[in-house]
Formats: C-alpha cells, sequence, structure tokens
C-alpha cells in the first residue's frame, strides 16, 4: 500500500504542485502492455505529476487497477494521490445516502491499494432533466452532506470533496454548502458557463479543478493557440489549481508541465 505521508516517495523537498493531473479515461486508446505503462506512470511521477483522476465508470478502470497494483509492487517509492468520481444519490434516486457513499469509497481503497482518496469528485444526480428540483433536493441535505465529509476526513479516507455539478446553477448552490469545498467543471475557450460559478468559489477561499482543458480534443489543433497556451488559458483564474488531462503522449505532457 502506498502510504504518501510516510514519505516513500524519497522526496523530502517541498516543490510546487503540477498543475496537471493525469485523467486515466483514455488509457484503452494505447495498445502498451502493463510494464510499459508502469514506465510511462515512473516517467509522469518524474515530471512533478502527483494525481490521477479515475472512475469505476470508465471502461478503463480494470486496466488502471492492474497498473496501480504493478506500480505499487515494482516501484513502492512512485506515489500518487488520487481523485475519484462518485454519484450518490445516483440516476435513479432522490436523496443523499452516507452509507452508500462510504461503500463507494472503501471499494476504491481497496481497488487502488491505497488508504486514502485525496478529492471525492461528488455528484448529485438524481433526475438531471429537472434542475430546479435537483438542486432544492439537495439543499434540503446540505448539512447531512456536511457532516458525511467531516466524519469522512476525520476517518482518513478523504481529504476533500469536490462537487461535479451538471449545471452553473446547482454549481453556485454547491459551492455556498459548508461540506463542498470546491468545484470540479468544465472550462476551455469553448466552454465558459461556469466561470461565474469560479469565481464565486475564489471569493469564498475555495479550490477547484478543471475538466476538458482542450474541449475533448476539439482544440488541440492549433487553430486557437498552441496547447500549452490553451492550457495556461483554461487555468487563469484563481480558485483553479489544476486540471485534468488524458494524455499517453510523453512529449505533449512534458510540454504542458513545463
Amino acid at each position: 500500500m502506498c502510504y504518501r505521508r510516510w514519505k516513500l516517495c524519497l522526496n523530502f523537498v517541498e516543490k510546487e504542485p503540477s498543475k496537471l493531473i493525469l485523467g486515466s479515461m483514455r488509457l484503452l486508446e494505447s495498445d502498451w502492455t502493463l510494464k510499459q505503462w508502469v514506465e510511462f506512470f515512473v516517467k509522469i511521477h518524474g515530471l512533478g505529476i502527483e494525481k490521477i483522476h479515475s472512475s469505476m465508470e470508465y471502461e478503463s478502470f480494470d486496466l488502471f487497477r492492474a497498473i496501480i497494483q504493478m506500480l505499487n509492487d515494482e516501484r513502492p517509492d512512485v506515489c500518487f494521490d488520487h481523485i475519484v468520481k462518485i454519484g450518490n444519490p445516483h440516476f435513479d434516486e432522490a436523496s443523499f445516502q452516507y452509507e452508500k457513499l462510504l461503500s463507494s469509497i472503501q471499494s476504491y481503497c481497496t481497488a487502488l491499494n491505497t488508504d486514502k482518496i485525496g478529492d471525492l469528485q461528488w455528484m448529485w444526480r438524481s433526475n438531471l432533466n429537472d434542475d430546479e428540483k435537483r438542486i432544492s433536493l439537495f439543499q434540503k441535505e446540505t448539512d447531512a452532506i456536511a457532516k458525511a465529509a467531516e466524519t469522512l476526513k476525520r476517518e482518513g479516507l478523504i481529504d476533500r470533496v469536490l462537487c461535479f455539478p451538471y449545471s452553473p446553477a446547482f454549481a453556485f448552490a454547491a459551492v455556498e454548502a459548508d461540506g463542498i469545498d470546491g468545484l470540479a467543471v468544465y472550462r476551455n475557450i469553448n466552454e465558459p458557463e461556469y466561470e461565474p460559478a469560479l469565481a464565486r468559489c475564489g471569493e469564498l477561499g475555495k479550490d477547484a479543478i478543471i475538466i476538458r482543458p482542450f474541449a475533448a480534443g476539439s482544440l488541440v489543433n492549433g487553430e486557437k493557440g498552441s496547447p500549452k497556451s490553451l492550457f495556461d488559458e483554461s487555468l487563469d483564474m484563481p480558485a483553479i489549481e489544476a486540471a485534468i488531462v488524458s494524455s499517453s503522449n510523453l512529449d505533449h505532457i512534458a510540454e504542458l508541465v513545463h
């Protein structure tokens, strides 16, 4: 098991965290062996990337879990913090359920051979077609969610709760709630819808990570700027601390990191 707090990574010099979080969703697009993936993860860690985003809903999750297992076995000095996404309530549910959330977090910890999930990307799904009702139901349970977040942190199972809101209106409601530490939202030059909520996030001293800074790859042709300039522009708000990028191109990652 990889315990960052024990400093197994043998890196005792404090450094600024990378603004790039590796996304695991597209791992299956590369026909690599587990050994090649382990080598890749070792190299990105050497570039300063220490956070990886994953989800059991991704088809790539079984591969990702196998990579992490081999990495832990062969390179226990290379440690990553995990960001995972969990919907609670799910699409067919109408209320928040702490026991289900706890069970989901424990399942992730077991699958990823870790004692803690760094950031929980939490989602109130319910009925996405009725945003007003979804927000109303959420606001009725903010105390229960705050209590759940406090308990999970106290027990050392998570560090933060970042809300993926599905809508700007829900983002505003979520960022005001005590149990929500920040946001995880889309942002790039074609998708600015969450910028007002991100601004409010910064005003409250909360944090945010952004998803698909290249608009799911549609911006990488260079017509609207270089990948580096697009990446930097997507991060250009005070509350935003990092962006999730799904890529197995080491040169591309190195360019963004530097």
